[in-house]
């Protein structure tokens, strides 16, 4: 988890989900929750609290992980870490909500969580740690893909440019 500690990002959720499990959960960022996420951390062996950290050192984490969790439970219109996490090849497992849909391809660049219940989570997150290691390394190759393919500056400066084109000028 990479955020701000507010309850419309699911911080709250996520460690309540995690706690009960046997994987490790790295969290980054700060805010209103961070005491609470400390406690949980201190409390849960497999819950790592980093606290706020810069991007680079972000980045750098990121590559050692399999999946970036975002349990965002608002309408997100845009996830700039999903983004992030793309470009370091990082699949993404999050709530099918708002513009998130846009950018997660279920089964794909990561993994799309029907309702925002703890159940739902943790079977999702059992299911990855669970899955087979080629289809792991496919997602992460198809997270990179779609980083590629659609948020590098080229890419976007390809995608204004066809709007501009599109428009009709009278």
């Amino acid at each position: 988890f990479a955020g701000r500690f507010t309850s419309e990002k699911g911080i709250i959720p996520l460690l309540e989900c995690w706690k009960d499990l046997p994987y490790n959960l790295r969290i980054f960022g700060a805010g209103p929750f961070q005491d609470t996420v400390k406690n949980y951390a201190a409390r849960y062996p497999n819950i790592t609290f980093h606290g706020q950290t810069d991007k680079d050192g972000i980045v750098a984490e990121m590559r050692k992980c399999s999946i970036l969790i975002f349990p965002s439970v608002w309408f997100e219109p845009f996830g700039m870490t999903i983004i992030e996490a793309f470009a370091c090849g990082m699949p993404v497992m999050a709530f099918q909500i708002g513009g998130i849909t846009s950018l997660i391809q279920d089964g794909y660049n990561g993994i799309l969580i029907k309702d925002k219940s703890l159940d739902s989570l943790r079977i999702a997150i059992d299911r990855w740690a669970n899955s087979d290691p080629s289809l792991k390394k496919n997602s992460q190759l198809n997270a990179r893909q779609t980083f590629l393919r659609f948020y590098t500056n080229p890419s976007n400066l390809q995608s204004l440019l066809q709007i501009y084109r599109s428009v009709n000028y009278k």
